[in-house]
């Protein structure tokens, strides 16, 4: 038989260590949404070089960039299901998608488009996106504003959020 400070320091560690465990789906298992998913992809390619016209997955041009992580995320169908310039996601989504041209619209995993179809990438939120710049620079987390060209199109991709 146990003695009562046993019995007591027994329960004391039952105690702290049915506290101190984590949950059956703890943070590291819970479902991510498409968005979250989708930005864990763009994040783990930063710091990759730029390449004209390469679709990773350690190099990419910026709408390589685009079409890897959408691909890879399991969501290619969201963009067309295809390969595209960045004028090709542009037209793409101005006839099946909805295409605005205020940042404020933009939603995380949204596609955004610099320029006369010049540039494309990815908004992370928070004035921020994710795009393949030309070296030295490669995949990058950079401002919106940060690029030497406007913001001209936000393309609002269908996803759960």
């Amino acid at each position: 038989m146990l003695s009562a400070r046993r019995m007591a320091l027994l329960v004391a560690v039952l105690i702290v260590s049915a506290i101190s465990l984590p949950s059956p789906v703890s943070a590291a298992t819970a479902p991510q949404t498409e968005a979250q998913k989708l930005l864990s992809v763009a994040r783990n390619q930063l710091g990759d070089r730029y390449s004209w016209a390469a679709t990773g997955p350690s190099s990419f041009d910026c709408s390589g960039l685009v079409y890897f992580v959408f691909k890879q995320a399991g969501l290619l169908d969201r963009i067309g299901g295809a390969r595209r310039t960045v004028a090709g996601y542009h037209n793409w989504f101005n006839n099946h998608g909805t295409v605005t041209r205020s940042i404020t619209t933009a939603q995380p995993g949204d596609v955004l488009i610099w320029g006369a179809n010049h540039h494309t990438g990815i908004y992370v939120g928070g004035g921020y996106a994710i795009s393949a710049l030309v070296n030295p620079w490669g995949v990058t987390l950079h401002r919106i504003g940060w690029i030497n060209q406007r913001l001209t199109a936000v393309l609002h991709v269908k996803l759960q959020r």
